[in-house]
C-alpha cells in the first residue's frame, strides 16, 4: 500500500487500542482518530493529567510502517527531516507526521545508489546529508528543489574517508557543520558552504572509534562512539573533552537534548533510549516496560536517530526496523 492511502483495518485497531486504555486507566487520553493518510498526520495521544507515568507512546507515524529504513533524523522549526536510508533520499514531515515533501540525493557521476544514515537540517531550508554508500557528506537546499550544492571534504586536507555522522549548528558567532570521520577518528568541522575550519578529536584517549551521532548544544558537542558503548562530551571549538556520561552501553547511536539539560540516547541493541541528567547519570530509560501504552506501538524494534521538541514535551525516535517514527511525550523524571 502506498503512502497517502488509508487502510481501514488499520485506523479501526488504532481506535480500539486507544479505547482499551481509556477504559483500562492506563493513563492516556483516549485517541480520537490515527488516520494513516501522511498528508494529513495523525492525532497525538496525550498523558493524563492524574497520570503518574513519565513515559507514555503519544503517536506512531506512518501507520502502516513503510519508511524505507529510517535512520538519522533532524529538527529545524517545527519540520522533521528522516533519512530513509534504502530509499536514497530525505523525507520532510510535519511535527504531526504529515508528509510535507521528498528530497531524493543525488547519485554523484561514477557513483552508487545514495545511502543516507544520517541528516542536519538548519531553519534557512539547508540540509547536510552524510552519503555512506559513497562515503560523502552532501549539502542541499530545500529550498531550491534539493540541489545539490557542496560536497564536504572532496579533496584535500580536508578530505573525509568514511563520515558517519552530521550535526550542524551556532558555535560562537556562526553556523558550523560538524562531521565525524571514523577512518581518522576525528571530527572536520566546516562553514556551512564546504570551507574546512578545523579538525577535533583527536588527541582524545581512548580515541574514536565509530561515531554513530552527534548533538549540539551551546558549548558542547555530544559525540555517541558506537563500537566503544560511550557518549563523550567535547568542547565544539577544540575537542577538548569535558565529560562522559557514567553508563557503557552496548551500541549508543541517537542523541537529543533538551534545554533542561537532559540527554537522551538511542541504545539499538537494548532496544531503548537511556534518559540523562545533566551531570551524566542515568534518570529514566524509554523502552517496553516502562513506556505506558506500549501494546499499542511503544516498543522499540531499533531506535537509531531522536530528536527533543520541547514545546510538546515530546521525543521522536526513528526506528529502523519497523519503518516508522515513534512519538514520546516523556515527564521529567521525578
Amino acid at each position: 500500500m502506498g503512502r497517502g492511502q488509508v487502510r481501514a483495518s488499520a485506523v479501526w485497531k488504532a481506535l480500539l487500542i486507544g479505547l482499551v486504555f481509556g477504559l483500562t486507566g492506563a493513563g492516556y487520553l483516549l485517541l480520537t482518530s490515527m488516520d494513516s493518510d501522511l498528508s494529513t498526520g495523525i492525532t497525538m495521544m496525550s498523558l493524563a493529567t492524574e497520570s503518574t507515568a513519565t513515559v507514555g507512546l503519544a503517536g506512531v507515524f506512518p501507520v502502516d510502517g513503510d519508511l524505507a529504513s529510517p535512520q538519522g533524523i533532524s529538527l529545524a522549526g517545527e519540520r522533521l527531516y528522516v533519512a530513509e536510508s534504502d530509499a536514497g533520499s530525505i523525507s520532510v514531515f510535519m511535527l504531526d507526521g504529515a508528509l510535507d515533501s521528498e528530497y531524493s540525493v543525488p547519485v554523484p557521476e561514477d557513483g552508487v545508489q545514495p545511502y543516507p544514515s544520517d541528516v542536519a537540517a538548519l531553519p534557512d531550508g539547508r540540509i547536510f546529508v552524510v552519503d555512506t554508500a559513497n562515503e560523502r557528506v552532501v549539502g542541499m537546499d530545500t529550498e531550491s528543489a534539493g540541489e545539490a550544492e557542496i560536497v564536504f571534504g572532496a579533496s584535500g586536507g580536508d578530505a573525509l574517508g568514511q563520515p558517519t555522522a552530521v550535526v550542524a549548528g551556532v558555535v560562537g558567532d556562526s553556523v558550523e557543520v560538524f562531521v565525524a570521520d571514523s577512518s581518522a577518528h576525528t571530527i572536520n568541522v566546516y562553514a556551512p558552504d564546504g570551507e574546512f575550519l578545523r579538525s577535533i578529536g583527536a588527541d582524545l584517549d581512548p580515541a574514536l572509534t565509530f561515531v554513530g551521532a552527534m548533538a549540539l548544544s551551546p558549548g558542547e558537542l555530544y559525540l555517541a562512539d558506537s563500537n566503544a558503548g560511550r557518549v563523550l562530551v567535547v568542547d565544539p571549538s577544540d575537542g577538548t573533552l569535558i565529560r562522559v556520561l557514567d553508563t557503557r552501553m552496548r551500541l549508543p547511536r541517537g542523541i537529543a537534548l533538551a534545554p533542561d539539560g537532559r540527554v537522551f540516547v538511542c541504545d539499538s541493541f537494548e532496544r531503548t533510549v537511556e534518559v540523562f541528567s545533566v551531570d551524566g547519570g542515568r534518570i529514566d530509560v524509554i523502552g517496553a516496560e516502562s513506556t505506558v501504552g506500549y501494546e499499542s506501538g511503544g516498543s522499540l524494534s531499533a531506535p537509531r536517530g531522536a530528536v527533543w521538541v520541547d514545546d510538546d514535551s515530546r521525543l521522536y525516535v526513528t526506528d529502523t526496523a519497523a519503518g516508522v517514527v515513534r512519538v514520546y511525550n516523556v515527564r521529567e523524571a521525578q
